[in-house]
This record gives structure tokens, C-alpha cells and sequence, in this order.
């Protein structure tokens, strides 16, 4: 069918109502913030943020004037941090990135607790899941670690105590008679070779180990607050699922 200028001009008169709707509801977003949540942006769109609002909003920049997508981003962000702070002063709302067209994140207990998009109407668990699988789990990678370091602080103790045995150790330098006897005339530098070695390995069982206490103060914390974490996590999504958000899959792609 051939294009006829009432087509066309039928085409823009529907985006300038489209426009026209979109503007009443930024007009009322510092009265009723949760437009945002809930009619600001058209979710079945592939890319939201770019739907004709914002880039008529946009246009101006062309010119020199007029205000870029980030100062229309960061003015939305605005007034949707101070609204959800006024339902819960709790909590910490922030941009999860530096970059636009970005999420945001809800924080409690110093800890990210859930994860939103406005543009695609997503959210969910954004917690840590350290100790999802308990504790001992956690720390069983540390206590093989610290056992094989000790195993090999053990072997060059004793390669130190009796130098020989680097010869019978197929898997070290000394593999020949010759081998030895270069060993002979090198000994203190293969001496402080080895304690040099013994000392880093040391140094890995201390830091091991401090990483050890470090996980039970934390899984002690978590004990303590996780109740009340998940409570705070249970508030926030009754919330969003009222405003026809989506709840994904913890930490999926579409929560960054």
C-alpha cells in the first residue's frame, strides 16, 4: 500500500500523544514517585531508557542546549532515592555503575541486599551467598591449603637437615652424581634457597589462617542478622512486586 501523508501524519500526531502521556507522568513523579516504578518507562521495548520521551527530551543537546540522557537519568535517580529512603531510612539506595542507563541497589548491614532496573521492571537477591553452603564448606579450600603448605615446609626441612635426599628426589635439580657435587660447592647458597622457600610457605599458613578468622567473624555477623536481613529482603520485594516488577534469578545478568 503506497504511503500517503495522512499516514504520516497520523504516525506522528500518535508519538506526539505518546510524548504528551509521558510528559504528564514526569510531571508528576515529585508528587507520586512511583510512576517511575510503574509507567515512566515501557518495559516490552528492547531498550527502554531510549524510548521517545527520552530522546525528544534529548534532542536539544544536538543544539548546545538542553539536558543530556545522564542529568535526565540522574534527575529520575534523585527523586527515586529519597522516596524509597522515606519508606525505609534504613536502608542505602545507590546507582550500581558509573555508566547510564544504570540499575540500583538497595543496601542493608553494609551489605547489597537487592538489585532493581526501572527500564525492564527487574529486580532481585543481590546478597553475597557466602555461607549458602554453611561454613565448614567455606573454609575447607583453607584447610587443604595451609595442610599442603605444611607438607611442603616438611619435605625441605628435611632436604635442609639432610641434603642427600635432593638427590634421591627425582623431581629436584640434583638428578647426578655431578649434580651433588655442584651441590657441595653451592651448599649455602642451596641452603638459603630452601629457607627462602620455607619462609614464603610460612608466610601463605599465616595469611591462611587469618583468612580463616576473618570467615567465622563474618559467619558469626551472619548468624546474627541474617533474620533480619531476610526480612528487609522480603519488605523490599512485596514492594516491587506490587509495582509489576519481575523478580529474577540472584545475581543475574539483567540485575547490572
Amino acid at each position: 500500500m503506497k504511503l500517503r501523508k495522512e499516514d504520516i501524519t497520523k504516525q506522528l500526531d500518535d508519538a506526539l500523544a505518546y510524548i504528551q502521556e509521558k510528559k504528564s507522568i514526569l510531571n508528576q513523579i515529585e508528587e507520586n514517585p512511583t510512576l517511575i516504578f510503574t509507567d515512566l518507562f515501557d518495559k516490552s521495548l528492547s531498550q527502554p531508557y531510549y524510548d521517545i520521551h527520552m530522546t525528544a527530551l534529548n534532542w536539544k543537546r544536538y543544539e548546545g542546549e538542553g539536558y543530556k540522557y545522564h542529568e535526565i537519568q540522574n534527575y529520575i535517580a534523585e527523586i527515586l532515592i529519597s522516596y524509597l529512603r522515606d519508606q525505609d531510612s534504613n536502608i542505602e539506595v545507590r546507582l550500581a555503575s558509573n555508566s547510564y542507563p544504570s540499575s540500583f541497589k538497595i543496601r542493608y548491614q553494609n551489605e547489597d541486599i537487592l538489585s532493581f532496573n526501572i527500564y525492564k521492571r527487574y529486580f532481585g537477591d543481590f546478597r553475597s551467598g557466602e555461607f549458602k553452603n554453611g561454613l565448614d564448606k567455606k573454609l575447607k579450600p583453607l584447610h587443604q591449603s595451609i595442610n599442603d603448605w605444611r607438607k611442603r615446609i616438611e619435605e625441605y626441612e628435611s632436604y635442609d637437615k639432610k641434603p642427600s635426599l635432593l638427590y634421591m628426589n627425582k623431581s629436584n635439580p640434583i638428578k647426578s652424581i655431578r649434580d651433588y657435587i655442584k651441590y657441595q660447592k653451592h651448599k649455602e647458597e642451596v641452603h638459603d634457597n630452601l629457607k627462602s622457600k620455607i619462609y614464603y610457605w610460612e608466610k601463605q599458613i599465616k595469611l591462611d589462617e587469618e583468612e580463616i578468622e576473618r570467615i567465622k567473624l563474618n559467619y558469626e555477623k551472619y548468624l546474627e542478622t541474617k533474620d533480619d536481613i531476610q526480612n528487609k529482603y522480603d519488605f523490599w520485594k512485596d514492594k516491587f512486586l506490587s509495582w509489576g516488577f519481575e523478580e529474577v534469578e540472584r545475581r543475574s545478568h539483567k540485575l547490572y
